[in-house]
């Protein structure tokens, strides 16, 4: 059995949840919550699979080894884990479940393990079903803070929501081979790329919160732009981000993404106001 067919079982499955948790809410804030959730979990992989090398996803798509890795990630991070957690959270599921779910993840990985599609190298399968019990917690308390107009909460939510769209779109770039980040902080170019993106897009996502959600200042989103800008034509120029395509195409596309994040921030910022 080739080696992306579980990850592609678990995204069909996580697909099928998450539309079912849409069309009970048929609320966008779900969708805001849920993105936060993945957020959250990119935070969380950041440490332990890029700086500390906890374990290796295998999905075999690709044979680029570090790249390969984190497409499996993409489907934790992104996909399977934050739908369970919307679910818990929006129906505000009993303990009992968040306790079912977190040891289901525990079989789960332990099967792929045993099927070698996913390696251990010091974590643990007890180590997930534990750290799931006391995510899955938190973000069922955070859900009604978040719900109940708690600023600190919608304004770490907001931030982290930003923070998983522009990480997500910057990941996509690395995919389709558009662009390389490589800073020279480790020696494989792609965890290098990983890591560097983080920081960098935590930075952007910062800064577009902080004028759509905070500040609510259309002038305080065009400073931002520029910053941004100026940060990218410096390191295009510094050729630590190198662009593989024309750069007329590159900006391009950078600016419908661009466009794009500004949208769904300001769709999020309304559900949440109205």
């Amino acid at each position: 059995m080739p080696n992306f067919v579980p990850y592609f079982s678990l995204i069909v499955l996580s697909l099928a949840v998450l539309i079912w948790i849409f069309m009970q809410t048929k609320q966008f804030h779900t969708f805001v919550i849920y993105i936060a959730f993945a957020g959250m979990i990119y935070v969380f992989e950041i440490v332990i699979v890029v700086v500390f090398a906890a374990y290796e996803y295998k999905p075999q798509i690709t044979s680029i080894r570090y790249l390969d890795n984190m497409i499996g990630a993409s489907v934790s991070n992104t996909i399977t884990v934050p739908t369970i957690a919307t679910l818990i959270s929006v129906f505000q599921l009993r303990f009992r479940w968040i306790l079912l779910f977190a040891l289901m993840f525990g079989f789960i990985e332990t099967l792929f393990v045993h099927l070698g599609v996913y390696v251990h190298h010091w974590w643990r399968s007890c180590f997930t079903v534990g750290s799931l019990l006391l995510y899955f917690s938190l973000t069922k308390w955070w859900f009604r803070q978040f719900r109940s107009g708690s600023r600190p909460i919608q304004a770490v939510s907001f931030f982290v929501y930003t923070m998983a769209l522009v990480l997500t779109f910057m990941f996509v770039f690395l995919l389709l081979g558009i662009r390389l980040l490589e800073p020279g902080i480790f020696k494989d170019v792609y965890r290098d790329d990983t890591f560097s993106l983080s920081v960098y897009g935590a930075v952007k996502a910062l800064m577009i919160t902080a004028a759509i959600f905070w500040l609510k200042n259309w002038r305080w989103l065009i400073a931002a732009a520029a910053v941004i800008i100026a940060t990218q034509s410096i390191l295009i120029q510094s050729d630590i981000l190198r662009i593989f395509i024309p750069m007329r195409l590159y900006a391009l596309i950078y600016f419908a993404c661009c466009c794009l994040v500004i949208g769904l921030c300001y769709l999020a910022r309304r559900s949440v106001t109205t």
